[in-house]
Formats: C-alpha cells, sequence, structure tokens
C-alpha cells in the first residue's frame, strides 16, 4: 500500500467471435458483409479464405492479446493492443485460409481470461481424379446365350469372371471426364471395349482363335464417385437384359454353338461295347452342358467313371480332358467329342482331373476338409487319408464346407497368389482364420504352407502379377517367390517338436520338394521338421497351425496317424484306430489289380507265342 488513500477500480474483459457470411475477398468493405455466429461456404477451389471479427469489450486503454494459429490481421486490425480512449469495445477483423485436408467445424480464439468460438462448415466441391486402374474397380462377367434345342427362349450364362483393377491390361476401358450432377454427386461414363476382352476371354480358356465382330460390341456404364472411400464404385444393381432380369457387371452377349458329341468308349478290361453315337445337341461357348449320369452303354467289365474329351481346336491341334460323374462341362469355342469310359481300380488321381472333387462324404469321427484351390496341385497328398478307419476327408470349395471339419488342409497350389485371392472372394479366409483362432487345427502343405504367412512377395513376377499380398497371418513368417524353383527328393526329420507331436521326434518322412518360395521365420515361428539340417516346416506357438513344404507327408500314416489321434483326444474318444494301409501297399495293391484284369481279358498264350517267335 502507498503512504495515501488508494482507489481501486475493477477492470474486466469480454471476448465474442463471428463470421462473415461470404468468404473473403480483398475487394470488399467491412461493410459489405453480414457476421454471425455461424457460417457455411461451399468452393470449387483449391482453398478457401474466410474473414472472421473478434468484438472485445472492456475498460478503456486496458490491454489485450488474441491468438488463432494461422490468422492474418486485415483492415489495420491488430491481434494485441489496447482498448480504444473513452471506449468499452474495439473490433479486431483476421482471415484464415483452409483446405479440404482442414475438415473444418469450428474455429477458436484464444484471449488471456477465456476464448471464444464459431461454427464454421465448409463443402468442399472439387473434381475427383478421372478414374484409373487404381480408383475404379470392376467386376466384368461375360455372358453368352444358351441354345435350347426345341428352339425356346434362351437364358445367360456365366463363361468367365475377372476382377479387374490391379491388371488393367484384361480389359480395355475408356473414362470420360467427371461430371458434377445435383448436391456433390460426381459421375462417370466407363465404356468397355467387348470385342478386346470377349476374344481374349474365349482365347486364353479355349487356345482357339475366336473372331466374330458381329457378336461383340461396347457397354457403356456409368460410375458413381464415393467421397467417403474417394473411389468410383459401378452401379450397384447392374445392367438390365434383354431377357428381363439384371446381374452385376457388364454383360456381352454371344451367340456361337458348338456341338457335343457322345460316343462309346472303351473300359480298362479291354471290352469295347458297341452302340452307335448320339448327339448331345449346340451349345454356346461356355455354356455348362450336363453330362449325362450313366453311359447309356454296357460294359463288359468295370463300372462307368466319367467321360473323356476330344477337343479339335484346328486341323493340326486337339486336346484331351476328362470329366468324371456329375461334373458340369463348360463349353470350348469348338465342337467337342465325349467317349464313355470305364474301369475298376482306385489309381492315384491327376490333380484337377478326379471325381474326388465331387465324391460321397463317408462318415467318420475325425473330419478333414481340404480347402479346394482353383489351380490345386499334388493331389495325391491326402490320397492317403482315405485309407485311415475313421477319416472323413472332404474337399470344400465354399466357407460354409468348412464347418464341422475339424482340421483344415491348405493343399499346394500351381499359382498361390491367384488361389489366395479366390479364397478372400469366396470369403474362405475369414472362415480358416476363424477356425484356427477357436484351437481347431490348420495345416498347409507348399503353396497352402505359404498362404499360411502374413506377407508373400512376387518381386519378379514368377507366379504373377500381384507384387505382394498379405497372407492369413496364421503364422509369422514372410514369403518371396525366386526365379529358381526347388525341386528335389527328399527326406523330412521331425526334430524338437513338443506338445502332442513330441511322440514323432525322430521320425521320419520321405517325400519331395517343388516350389519356388524362400521363407524368412519370425521369432512366434516353432519348428518342427527339418530336412538337411535346415528348417522346413514350422508351427505356431499355440501348436494348432502348421505347414511343410514336403509333399507326400502323409503317405507312411505315421504322421497323419498322430494328427488324427490328437483330434480323438480332444473330442474325448476313446480307443485307438487301427494302423493305416501306407499309400505303398496301396499302390501295390491297385496294380495288382490292373494286372489281373489285363490278364483275364487277354489271349496271354497267344502273346507269349509271339513273344517266342511261335507265331
Amino acid at each position: 500500500m502507498f503512504a495515501q488513500d488508494v482507489e481501486l477500480k475493477a477492470y474486466w474483459m469480454k471476448l465474442t467471435l463471428e463470421v462473415a457470411s461470404v468468404p473473403y475477398r480483398e475487394d470488399l468493405a467491412v461493410d459489405d458483409y453480414t457476421f454471425g455466429s455461424t457460417a457455411s461456404f461451399s468452393s470449387e477451389e483449391d482453398s478457401i479464405t474466410v474473414l472472421y471479427r473478434a468484438n472485445i469489450w472492456g475498460n478503456s486503454t486496458y490491454p489485450y492479446a488474441l491468438t488463432c494459429e494461422g490468422a492474418h490481421e486485415v483492415y489495420g486490425s491488430s491481434l494485441s493492443g489496447t482498448i480504444p480512449l473513452s471506449s468499452t469495445t474495439t473490433y479486431v477483423y483476421f482471415t484464415k485460409t483452409y483446405t479440404p485436408d482442414d475438415k473444418v467445424s469450428s474455429e477458436t480464439v484464444h484471449m488471456a481470461g477465456g476464448s471464444d468460438s464459431a461454427a464454421v462448415s465448409i463443402t468442399w466441391n472439387t473434381e475427383p481424379d478421372m478414374p484409373n486402374q487404381e480408383n475404379a474397380f470392376f467386376h466384368v462377367t461375360v455372358y453368352s446365350e444358351e441354345a435350347q434345342l426345341d428352339g425356346s427362349a434362351a437364358k445367360n450364362k456365366e463363361i468367365n469372371s475377372v476382377w479387374w483393377g490391379g491388371y488393367p491390361d484384361l480389359v480395355d476401358v475408356e473414362f470420360t471426364k467427371p461430371v458434377q450432377g445435383s448436391g456433390s454427386v460426381w459421375t462417370c461414363q466407363a465404356t468397355i471395349n467387348a470385342e478386346a476382352y470377349v476374344a481374349k476371354t474365349i482365347e486364353d480358356s479355349t487356345n482357339t482363335p475366336y473372331r466374330r465382330s458381329d457378336d461383340l460390341t461396347t457397354k457403356t456404364i456409368t460410375l458413381t464417385y464415393n467421397e467417403a472411400t474417394e473411389k468410383w464404385i459401378v452401379p450397384s444393381d447392374g445392367v438390365d437384359y434383354a431377357t428381363g432380369g439384371s446381374k452385376n457387371g457388364v454383360a456381352f452377349k454371344l451367340v456361337k454353338q458348338f456341338k457335343v458329341t457322345f460316343a462309346p468308349g472303351r473300359d480298362l478290361s479291354f471290352g469295347i461295347p458297341s452302340g452307335e453315337k448320339y448327339s448331345g445337341g449346340a451349345h454356346d461357348a461356355g455354356a455348362l452342358v450336363e453330362l449325362p449320369e450313366t453311359a447309356n452303354f454296357v460294359a463288359t467289365k468295370g463300372k462307368f467313371a466319367g467321360w473323356c474329351t476330344t477337343i479339335k481346336y484346328s486341323y493340326l491341334d486337339s486336346d484331351h480332358f476328362f470329366y468324371p460323374i456329375g461334373m458340369n462341362m463348360k463349353m470350348f469355342a469348338t465342337d467337342v467329342t465325349l467317349e464313355a469310359y470305364w474301369m475298376d481300380v482306385e489309381l492315384e488321381d491327376e490333380d484337377s482331373v478326379t471325381e474326388r472333387f465331387h465324391g460321397v462324404r463317408r462318415e467318420g469321427d475325425v473330419n478333414v476338409a481340404v480347402v479346394r484351390l482353383p489351380h490345386i496341385s499334388n493331389f495325391t497328398d491326402f490320397q492317403a487319408l482315405n485309407l485311415m478307419e475313421g477319416v472323413s476327408c472332404r474337399y470344400a470349395e465354399h466357407a460354409g464346407e468348412l464347418a464341422g471339419a475339424d482340421m483344415i488342409i491348405l493343399p499346394g497350389t500351381k499359382n498361390t497368389i491367384e488361389d489366395l485371392l479366390e479364397l478372400r472372394r469366396r470369403g474362405m479366409d475369414a472362415a480358416i482364420v476363424r477356425h484356427a483362432r477357436a484351437g481347431r487345427l490348420v495345416m498347409g502343405v507348399c503353396g497352402g504352407y505359404q498362404m499360411l504367412g502374413t506377407v508373400l512377395r512376387d518381386p519378379m513376377h514368377v507366379e504373377s502379377r500381384v507384387p505382394e499380398i498379405s497372407g492369413l497371418g496364421l503364422l509369422d513368417m514372410e514369403v518371396t517367390f525366386a526365379e529358381e524353383k526347388r525341386t528335389r527328393q527328399a527326406t523330412g526329420c521331425v526334430e524338437d517338436a513338443d506338445g502332442w507331436l513330441q511322440s514323432l521326434n525322430g521320425a521320419l518322412v520321405d517325400g519331395y520338394e517343388i516350389h519356388a518360395g524362400q521363407n524368412r521365420f519370425g521369432a512366434r515361428c516353432v519348428p518342427w521338421m527339418r530336412i538337411g539340417g535346415e528348417v522346413d516346416g514350422v508351427r505356431n506357438a499355440e501348436g494348432n497351425v502348421l505347414g511343410s513344404y514336403l509333399h507326400g507327408l502323409f503317405d507312411d500314416g505315421q504322421l497323419f496317424g498322430r494328427i488324427a489321434a490328437h483330434i480323438r483326444e480332444q473330442k474325448g474318444i476313446q480307443g485307438a484306430a487301427e494302423a493305416p494301409m501306407t499309400m505303398e501297399a496301396f499302390r501295390e495293391r491297385e496294380f495288382d489289380r490292373v494286372a489281373a484284369i489285363v490278364r483275364d481279358s487277354l489271349d496271354m498264350e497267344a502273346i507269349y507265342a509271339i513273344i517266342r517267335g511261335e507265331r
């Protein structure tokens, strides 16, 4: 206190913030603006500048200091100063510039002792980027018109489907400049060159030259820009067809018919049945033809096994395919002849030419689901499972078919990355991950083993045009495809296995390797099999997800016998199953049966006489 009477006077300050009703322009005066507590703006520019007015009330000559990041004073204003003499209020004008990245909803000004804000809403009508292979995704489907034998109305049948996005070379697409419609809705026209795409689709799938320009045309669809995802999307209802329905995708109508002719064939007993050829009628390329479930011929011995096709591509080239009972055949762009085949032995099947994909599931207390991949290879890896008592092995093509499995097996494949993409398209990847996280068994062999990792890289495009893709993430490992493929006979040894695999330590498994992938294992991978001292098979820490490059690892029954026992233990099933037949013993038995058929069907004495030169 001073040595005299002192008078104390209260000093106070109040701040309010207002925003102009139109964006700031240098050629306008303050009187040209209307200020309020809120404002909304719309802009097609890359940025917008907004004018604010801060209203300050307080005692005359009292100092103030305002803070607002990015603010710039205008109209001679200053963000700091004093209230004028003989006045209780002053105004401070400032601007602030925004871009679409700012996503403004309010602006705040601070002052010692308080702050105030104004609501600001900015809608950006900036033209989106032109669609391209990176930001436009199409499900392009080619349809054909299936010819009916009675001449009735036809219906659409799918020839081929391609998810176009990462593969711009699959289809020729032209885009128009984006146009703004009502509000902020942007649209763009995409014209697909059907001729180029359809010709390539048919020629790639049939190895047959296909040129009929009168059947081919272009199709234009409207794309809509989704601001939330920043992607161009196709219409959800697709394209309407003349047949009255609608389908997703883009459709092109093809009308070109090819004949399928059914003919008698031969059986493995060498009894050739007699009978006349009969025609199955004409079908479009790509149409699914329902093959007869019986041969309609009588074989002297053996049982009907399926149809063998003879496909004539040109006068120089032809090919053969086998279609088992119950399988529909997709028509090729040429005439096709089918011959009925019989057999009464169980020799090992070719990779994708097998009726086991469509076989009736037998009952068992151990249920195994092998994922059916489009490019499945080394099919015989799992034939041994069917020789085991109480084991039911089926092939699953959809996520729902994995339900109830005790164990899921991902098999080898000729194209790991493409088949992994197909798993995701079917929704099977999520089902496999859920199965593993529930503690149930998942095993991968070769390509299926690679899918279990965290990432698959193909920098040299050994398998596909996709340079990198995320795996299922069930094993802590990364896979890189190399140009050189490893092919060798190999013997694996179960080493350092613990838990339920411990009883197999020291067991030897004969098989072979054929793969281009090189693995890099993380800290959470636990080795369980080595080949020549090198880690081959690994598992997760829980022991329910395993993988190996070794084909034939189930053939001697040791490994899967322990797997089946573990599953039964988990399910509380008492008693051990009988020792399974090995694949070696199975092969010997079936080849003996073939030899017996040959001996029964041929005059062996006559053949021996010819060999001795007696005839």
